[in-house]
């Protein structure tokens, strides 16, 4: 079975959700909710993490054809997605620990996070591209 469909949900709403949950907690000044984005960042990254290694078992087959450059760029924008999320995570621990969630290096990490909410975004398009233009992964 194919869990790809099923997974690649997750990323997308866990990454997108993220960077707006940080400013949500900027306008209310609800400092805890910067907490609460950062635990959906890690999990869009572990969720990122099963999407592309579901998004390669599923690729089997579809690199040579008509969509196979298609298939290699959905690829490269998850990986890249997946890369970017991961290196958030890592990079925003230290404020966490520390407690220094204010400035100039929280707002960076939100860009940032912003960016891949639109990465994971983007991804999503071409990989639904993938199955309802070119039939990707479609039985029959």
């Amino acid at each position: 079975m194919d869990w790809h469909p099923f997974i690649v949900h997750y990323p997308v709403a866990f990454l997108t959700l993220s960077p707006l949950c940080d400013l949500a907690a900027l306008c209310l000044r609800r400092k805890e909710w910067h907490h609460l984005a950062y635990g959906l960042i890690v999990l869009g990254a572990l969720a990122s993490c099963a999407a592309v290694l579901s998004g390669n078992a599923a690729a089997d087959g579809h690199w040579e054809g008509p969509a196979a450059a298609e298939v290699s760029a959905h690829e490269d924008l998850a990986t890249w997605t997946l890369l970017l999320a991961l290196g958030i995570v890592l990079g925003r621990l230290p404020l966490h620990l520390r407690g220094g969630l204010r400035g100039w290096p929280l707002y960076g990490w939100i860009g940032t996070g912003a960016a891949v909410g639109i990465l994971a975004i983007l991804t999503g398009y071409f990989g639904g591209e993938l199955v309802y233009v070119h039939g990707v992964g479609v039985g029959g």
